[in-house]
């Protein structure tokens, strides 16, 4: 019923004439000597301030913002890569592949870690003089930074598993910019239900990335509406005693939606390579050589000569070992329907030079493709 007292102005004009009074009696200014408060039992106290409200709606759009122009950059830079070959030139000299990933994490976060700093810096600082420029002007600008970095790990992630999905740099740069737009939408249409969400309708909103991140700018806002801002010490405590959802969980589903992204990323690029590169079957993370390897027994298979007529073929060398030896060596284009090579049989051996000839068409190229590494292997190989 305060509420509605409050609201209707009905507190307002009682407080006044109950100060009149007390005014007539004393002789004095009862404003020096008494002090209202009103509190909404069991809930905390707040500010009552429309900035805070326009807050709860702008700061995650213009975080969300900030951040969509690295996580085009990092899409179409990732695929740019896939499409022009680089990626698989380099793993064709040796380069493992998550140490691929890992190097484009480290670039990737060291430059979204100095805008993080600076935006905390911006949000959290406080100048001298007449008024506070802080937007946050009561919570611990560490634990700040620590959110904004988390956030910033999780979209490198969700960059990563993005740029799995495409095979052309443009096209990806243009999607992912809708598709990060698409993942703050929810939040957009559920802020005003807040109220009516259970943990678990939170928790679910948080899988996806830049919601999460709002739910927790929410927080923040909620937190500075009380007086105390996010500190360390309520990372566990909910704003209000019917709403348990925390900092703590937007926390712990940022590094859940981390760990997520980066598992569907390394499954879909290991499915999908693009168009270079060698498919692995649905079932490889169950595969004992995908993580062991193969031993050079299991690889060396005897090769048994083929068939061969004396008019046309030189006899193979007598007591030189063979250096690569391919059988049944065959690549076929699905889309054009065309046999590239048809059971190429062959030996290469030490000490001699091995030359591929044949006109244009004949093979030469998606054979020493596929012996690179570069081309599907869908028949017998190496």
């Amino acid at each position: 019923m305060s509420i509605c007292y409050f609201n209707e102005g009905f507190l307002a004009l009682q407080h006044a004439v109950d100060m009149s009074i007390a005014e007539f009696i004393t002789g004095k200014d009862p404003s020096m000597t008494y002090t209202v408060e009103m509190q909404r039992m069991p809930y905390p106290p707040f500010i009552d301030d429309t900035y805070l409200v326009a807050l709860q709606a702008w700061l995650p759009f213009v975080l969300l913002v900030s951040y969509i122009y690295p996580a085009i950059n990092i899409v179409k830079s990732v695929v740019y890569e896939k499409e022009k070959k680089l990626k698989e030139s380099m793993k064709i000299m040796g380069l493992k592949n998550y140490l691929h990933w890992s190097a484009w994490f480290i670039k990737s976060f060291m430059f979204l870690a100095s805008s993080t700093s600076l935006i905390t810096i911006l949000l959290c600082i406080h100048w001298h003089g007449p008024g506070s420029l802080a937007v946050l002007s009561q919570s611990d600008p560490s634990l700040v930074l620590v959110f904004l970095l988390l956030y910033a790990v999780t979209a490198i992630c969700f960059c990563f598993f993005l740029s799995t999905l495409f095979s052309k740099a443009n096209s990806a740069a243009a999607i992912t910019g809708l598709v990060w737009f698409f993942t703050y939408v929810p939040y957009t249409v559920l802020r005003p239900r807040y109220a009516s969400l259970t943990l678990g309708n939170k928790l679910a909103l948080c899988l996806l990335c830049n919601t999460a991140m709002s739910l927790g700018c929410q927080l923040t806002s909620m937190f500075e509406g009380t007086g105390s801002g996010i500190q360390w010490d309520l990372l566990f405590s909910g704003v209000s005693p019917d709403d348990p959802f925390t900092l703590a969980h937007v926390f712990g589903m940022l590094v859940l939606d981390s760990f997520l992204f980066s598992v569907l990323a390394w499954y879909i690029e290991a499915l999908w390579p693009g168009d270079f590169g060698v498919p692995q079957p649905w079932y490889f993370p169950f595969m004992k050589s995908y993580w062991l390897g193969r031993s050079v027994d299991e690889v060396k298979e005897p090769v048994t000569p083929p068939v061969q007529n004396s008019m046309f073929f030189e006899d193979d060398p007598k007591g030189i070992p063979a250096g690569v030896q391919v059988k049944g060596l065959t690549k076929v284009f699905s889309r054009l329907n065309k046999v590239a090579v048809n059971k190429l049989d062959l030996n290469m051996y030490n000490g001699q030079i091995t030359v591929l000839l044949g006109h244009n068409g004949a093979g030469k190229t998606t054979t020493m493709s596929m012996l690179t590494g570069e081309a599907c292997l869908p028949g017998p190989g190496l």
